[in-house]
């Protein structure tokens, strides 16, 4: 399958200095210290909520995708994030 010219790459794939420093900027200002406390609570709530869903999953001896949880505790911080 062909790249889609319309869709920008992921930043980690850019080759551009340039382009990549500009892109890089705007997501900077979410990972400053100050930022990072605000995301906290958020964090170690759905920290504790994956932990929970693991145990619960792994209690059942079968095997378990954490790829799928991780995926949907990523999901639920980064709505949270809004």
């Amino acid at each position: 399958m062909l790249p889609n010219p319309e869709i920008p790459p992921i930043l980690l794939a850019l080759r551009s200095p340039a382009e990549h420093t500009a892109r890089r900027r705007i997501w900077a200002r979410a990972f400053t210290a100050g930022a990072i406390k605000e995301y906290q609570d958020s964090i170690v709530k759905r920290a504790n909520q994956l932990v929970g869903i693991l145990s619960d999953e792994a209690s059942r001896n079968t095997v378990v995708d954490v790829s799928k949880w991780i995926g949907c505790f990523t999901f639920d911080f980064m709505g949270d994030m809004v």
